[in-house]
């Protein structure tokens, strides 16, 4: 049986599920799976089922490694990269001793992508495929609102260079607007580049007022949910000024539901939090949220903020929300939103104006049914963005990659 090896150094975030999901794609029926990354990863509870099938490895990192990985200043990150192409080659080839591997997946390219535009895959003569997140040198080229990254020039040169290699079978991408640029560019090695449709898991909703009695909701609150891995780039600071302010109606509640950073943690502990949770607005479902959770936090909530700071990439929240008939109300900045206007859903905010959140938080509170039509448009724009349209764009890269006989299974 042909050996994948998925190697990834994060362990929180999105990174836990998408590997949940591409286990869940077929490729354990044409393979034997190694996987390889921190123990947040290797331990977490979304791979819970995936123990008796794969082979899973701890990454080693070393002391030094560890400090340039938690180095993100402007030096710190070019160096963060090429660590992190040394850390994934040495995995690689310590794995290889037990056997040869016909195919290296990673999930998550963006923390290495330049390093090995410039030097050249970790793998010696092993294909592999990837998934990127987070390019950005074509974003205002293809009418998405954000700055133009330094080096743009350079950056566009890397990422046509790392599709030139050969043993770079696949680049999976969640961003429509890179499928869209590698399409238009016409030349030869853009081939590669697939677009990978983000996905969410699908939930059966509960009754709103029996989710709301399990959350301590009120019955007759405007409830905003901001759920996933909380950052200070998720606008929550932004929110929280928004509704402390005199002209946002009392009847507004948040619920912060998921993992929470430092920034986060700093917002919460201040005298902003403290006024919403003395009023009783503010409801807090910190660390990791278990999937049988999930439907009540949808079901009791009337709107899904996705109202993101200088955040400029995909996000499957906008899947989530549009999946589950949730008003989203959406940055106007980077992916979110550009699809939110090419496809016109969502209230689309100025994540850096008070005044134009609190007009789209007294739309939800006061005028719900004026969203009706544009919910609806949200379910259409990512109706086929499903767990089976994700799972078989990996499955087919997979068996594209592998040796002929894998495309059988």
């Amino acid at each position: 049986m042909h050996r994948i090896l998925i190697l990834d150094v994060a362990g929180s975030g999105h990174h836990p599920s998408y590997l949940r999901r591409i286990l869940q794609s077929g490729i354990l029926r044409v393979a034997h799976v190694i996987i390889a990354g921190p123990s947040s990863l290797i331990e977490h509870a979304e791979l819970d089922d995936f123990r008796t099938q794969c082979d899973f490895y701890p990454l080693a990192i070393l002391p030094h490694e560890q400090h340039r990985l938690r180095d993100f200043s402007a030096k710190g990150l070019v160096l963060r990269e090429f660590t992190l192409r040394a850390i994934y080659g040495r995995t690689w080839r310590t794995l290889s001793r037990n056997g040869a591997f016909q195919l290296v997946l990673l999930p998550m390219l963006d923390g290495c992508v330049n390093a090995i535009a410039l030097r050249g895959s970790p793998f010696g003569t092993t294909p592999w495929i990837s998934i990127t997140m987070r390019m950005q040198f074509h974003l205002r080229n293809m009418g998405v609102l954000a700055p133009s990254p330094s080096a743009r020039l350079l950056r566009q040169a890397l990422f046509h260079h790392l599709l030139q290699q050969p043993t770079l079978q696949s680049l999976l991408t969640i961003d429509p607007t890179l499928a869209e640029y590698a399409a238009q560019s016409g030349r030869t090695e853009c081939g590669k580049v697939r677009y990978l449709p983000d996905t969410c898991n699908d939930y059966v909703l509960m009754d709103k007022a029996a989710a709301r009695e399990q959350l301590h909701i009120p019955a007759d609150a405007t409830l905003i949910l901001a759920y996933g891995a909380l950052n200070e780039r998720k606008g929550i600071f932004a929110l929280l000024q928004a509704m402390a302010q005199p002209a946002c109606s009392k009847a507004v509640h948040l619920l912060l539901a998921g993992s929470q950073d430092d920034g986060v943690k700093t917002i919460l502990a201040g005298h902003l939090a403290a006024h919403l949770l003395a009023e009783g607005r503010l409801h807090l479902l910190p660390g990791y949220v278990p999937e049988e959770d999930v439907p009540a936090l949808l079901s009791a909530s009337d709107a899904l903020w996705i109202g993101y700071v200088d955040f400029y990439t995909m996000s499957n929240i906008l899947v989530l929300a549009a999946h589950h008939n949730l008003p989203p109300i959406v940055s106007e900045q980077g992916i979110i939103g550009w699809l939110a206007r090419k496809h016109d859903f969502g209230l689309i905010v100025d994540p850096h104006s008070q005044g134009s959140i609190l007009s789209a938080l007294r739309i939800v509170a006061d005028d719900p049914a004026s969203l009706t039509d544009a919910t609806r448009r949200a379910y259409t724009a990512f109706e086929a963005h499903n767990s089976a349209s994700f799972q078989r764009t990996i499955l087919d890269a997979v068996a594209f990659a592998l040796p002929a006989s894998s495309e059988q299974a």
